[in-house]
């Protein structure tokens, strides 16, 4: 999310989706954090410098996804998401349509906060 300046902070962790076992090192750059998601999941990325880049609608729900317990109005703002930015440039057809293919109503009801 910081990458699309959803966040004001700088990111000293990063954290990807893998279809492979959860796994965190940590190195002199900074910690590095791979979640596991299901192979059906694993869509919605664009590549950038031959890495896959998860679209900002993909990398919200991703977040929502691997944070169940994350939600709520006051989680967001701990996170100080850049809500009226993100609600500007995102692509509401295209966050629907990744948020139907997870097909999960607690995660359908955490995105309407968004």
């Amino acid at each position: 999310m910081a990458y699309y300046g959803l966040i004001p902070e700088s990111v000293y962790a990063i954290t990807s989706i893998s279809t492979r076992r959860t796994y965190s090192f940590e190195t002199p750059v900074g910690l590095f954090s791979y979640k596991t998601m299901k192979p059906v999941l694993f869509f919605g990325y664009t590549l950038l410098n031959g890495i896959k880049m998860a679209t900002m609608e993909k990398a919200v729900l991703d977040f929502l996804y691997i944070h169940p317990g994350f939600g709520e109005a006051p989680d967001f703002s701990s996170l100080r998401i850049h809500r009226e930015e993100m609600r500007r440039r995102i692509d509401q057809k295209r966050f629907t349509a990744y948020l139907e293919s997870f097909a999960q109503n607690r995660l359908s009801v955490r995105a309407e906060s968004c």
